[in-house]
């Protein structure tokens, strides 16, 4: 099956300012999760916040993240992906859409979450 590309000018502009301006600049001022709104937001975890951080030990999390903000990113994904992939692969899925994504806004489960309407 063939996949299309569609490109849409606005005013005039031409595609590389439209690039330009769709480039995602993360920041530190990035909002992030704490204990009450993690868990108005995963109402049944399949992981606790100490079992997270005892299975991330020794990755690299971005700046400023909080056992909250893995307590929702992990405990999200699994609720998504849990018929299709294995408890390893979720673990790894998570952390690298979530945390290990460098082009994305600082804390991305916060942005997502916002997008999904959770918040």
């Amino acid at each position: 099956m063939r996949k299309y590309h569609v490109l849409i000018y606005h005013d005039g502009e031409h595609p590389e300012k439209l690039e330009e301006k769709s480039k995602v600049t993360p920041t530190n001022d990035a909002k992030h999760f704490d204990h009450d709104m993690a868990l108005k937001l995963i109402k049944n975890p399949r992981w606790t916040a100490s079992q997270l951080e005892d299975a991330t030990k020794g990755l690299n999390f971005p700046p400023g993240t909080t056992v909250w903000d893995k307590f929702v990113a992990y405990n999200s994904f699994y609720d998504d992906m849990k018929d299709v992939f294995t408890m390893e692969e979720i673990l790894k899925g998570a952390y690298t859409y979530f945390f290990a994504d460098t082009d994305a806004p600082s804390n991305k489960i916060y942005h997502y979450m916002v997008g999904m309407g959770r918040i």
